[in-house]
């Protein structure tokens, strides 16, 4: 089995933009085998990145001899994985988001483009950051 280690935090900074490509790069070359990816440096990633491993994840088991192994995934990634939904892709068993503390992870296809920009356009609304911006949202 193939390892990829990642060895950055995956924030929205130019490393972690050059360790996605790497990984795109290197998932392409392994297409049809068993991957491992291992977290084990890893202690924080950028909600939107989770959207690109989602791409890149889909992309190469789109081959059915292909698989992804998750390795060594810190207990505080999991547990947001598991509550946005994307550990599902991944396995993991769904966890209860109680205090609404993530974005939930949607795929949407090409022809859901107008979902999509609702789906976007809701969540900048109501989330807490946003209404910060605005006086009296409701969020102190």
């Amino acid at each position: 089995m193939y390892v990829l280690e990642i060895q950055v935090n995956i924030d929205n900074g130019r490393k972690a933009y050059d360790t996605l490509a790497l990984l795109s790069e290197k998932l392409n070359k392994h297409k049809g085998e068993s991957v491992a990816v291992d977290f084990k440096k890893v202690t924080f990633i950028a909600a939107n990145q989770l959207a690109v491993f989602s791409a890149l994840f889909d992309s190469f088991c789109a081959n059915e001899n292909s698989h992804i192994v998750i390795r060594n995934l810190s207990e505080k990634l999991s547990n947001v994985m598991r509550k946005n939904g994307f550990g599902k892709m991944l396995g993991m068993e769904p966890k209860e988001d109680s205090f609404h503390t993530t974005i939930p992870h949607r795929r949407f296809f090409i022809n859901e483009i107008d979902e999509f920009e609702k789906y976007l356009f809701l969540w900048s609304i109501f989330s807490k950051e946003f209404c910060f911006i605005f006086y009296g949202c409701g969020y102190r």
